[in-house]
């Protein structure tokens, strides 16, 4: 009976979800952004945004699946990991939503709002979206994490 009980116990401790974000944020990002570039002008625009699944120079890497690089109000530069966290998958990523303002990931149908840091609006997940640094350069700015 004490073994029972405790392969029952080892079995729960184990078994329990730690409601912390899935492990596929590991990757490498470190992507240059020159706002003066044809690739990147475009992001001049207030509440534009970009997707970069592949590096374009040496050097650079995007991350899991991609970022999502996208300007929000007060002249802030964001960039985030572009697969779902909740699915952590690299072939689901989020979309932009039509009012522009949000991310939604078309799986789980989780909502996120860009333009206050990936904070998760509506949804299944728990989390947020990986957010990565952005470093102001002379020309625009350095995404890394």
């Amino acid at each position: 009976m004490k073994k029972f009980f405790f392969l029952t116990l080892v079995f729960a401790i184990f078994s329990c979800n730690t409601g912390e974000q899935p492990d596929i944020f590991g990757y490498r990002v470190n992507l240059n952004v020159d706002l003066s570039s044809y690739q990147y002008r475009d992001l001049k625009n207030l509440y534009s945004y970009k997707i970069v699944t592949s590096p374009l120079y040496d050097g650079e890497y995007c991350g899991f699946a991609g970022i999502l690089l996208y300007h929000g109000s007060q002249d802030i530069y964001y960039a985030y990991e572009l697969a779902c966290p909740y699915e952590a998958k690299k072939n689901i990523t989020i979309e932009i939503a039509e009012n522009g303002l949000n991310a939604e990931c078309p799986q789980c149908g989780s909502i996120y709002s860009l333009d206050a840091g990936g904070l998760r609006v509506d949804g299944p997940t728990t989390y947020n979206l990986t957010r990565y640094q952005v470093i102001s350069t002379s020309t625009g700015f350095t995404v890394r994490n």
